[in-house]
C-alpha cells in the first residue's frame, strides 16, 4: 500500500511515536487519549498528502 512503502523506515516510526508511546508509559488517560488522538490525525494528514503527491505526479505525467 502507499501507506507501507512510504513510510516502513524504522527511524521515522520510533519519531512518529514517540510522543504516544510516552503517554501510554505515563499512564494518563486523559493524555492517552489526546496523542492518540493527535498521532491519528497527523498520520491521517500524512497519507493524504501522499496520495495527493502520488496523484499530482501521475497528473504532469505526459500521455
Amino acid at each position: 500500500t502507499v501507506d507501507e512503502s512510504t513510510r516502513s523506515d524504522p527511524d521515522r516510526a520510533l519519531h512518529v511515536h514517540e510522543r504516544l508511546i510516552d503517554a501510554i508509559l505515563g499512564g494518563d488517560p486523559e493524555t492517552i487519549a489526546a496523542e492518540v488522538e493527535r498521532h491519528t490525525r497527523a498520520s491521517a494528514e500524512e497519507l493524504l498528502e501522499m496520495i495527493a503527491e502520488r496523484q499530482r505526479a501521475v497528473g504532469d505525467t505526459p500521455a
